[in-house]
């Protein structure tokens, strides 16, 4: 059943952007595991950019449908929405570009370029982190008409803020930030 058109102009236009552009970066990655036989410990160097890339076009369908339900103010919101899409961009990027030069994008400390490519997405991650709990504060603080839809709406973007701050927490850990 298709969506109705009103739903669909209150959509993020570069959050569903985001999503579109993730789905042609994993069927790129799925085409090159079969013709590119190189492996990374054990598995094709192109399955970690597939796993992202669906990850992340996932995530931002997600929060493109679940947005126009949250009250932000206009500019916050904008650029809240920027942010998660450039520093989503960025780290499917770096992913990509590690996979094409056949070495591992997280935790690689053998370069100076792998040091700089993997604090990028450490960075990346934190910055992330800080914009989708500015729209999770908004979204805790507002009233929902639907209180089913608003407490899932909540819980699922406190849980991509433990999930994210986890996955900043680890890198800082990790570089001894």
């Amino acid at each position: 059943m298709p969506l109705p058109t009103s739903l669909l102009k209150s959509l993020s236009r570069p959050l569903l952007l985001l999503a579109v552009g993730c789905l042609a970066v994993l069927a790129a990655s799925l085409v090159l595991m079969l013709v590119d036989p190189r492996q990374l410990m054990g598995a094709s160097v192109w399955l970690k950019p597939a796993k992202f890339a669906a990850s992340i076009a996932l995530a931002a369908a997600t929060l493109a449908l679940l947005l126009p339900h949250i009250h932000l103010p206009t500019a916050g919101g904008r650029r809240a929405t920027a942010v998660i899409v450039f520093t989503s961009v960025l780290e499917l990027a770096i992913i990509a570009v590690q996979a094409a030069r056949g070495v591992p994008s997280h935790f690689n400390a053998t370069s100076a370029l792998n040091v700089a490519l993997f604090s990028a997405m450490g960075i990346g991650i934190s910055i992330f982190t800080v914009a989708v709990a500015y729209v999770t504060w908004h979204a805790l603080r507002q009233r929902f008409a639907d209180r089913a839809l608003g407490w899932g709406i909540r819980l699922g973007l406190v849980t991509m803020v433990a999930l994210a701050g986890f996955a900043a927490a680890n890198w800082m850990e990790r570089r001894r930030v």
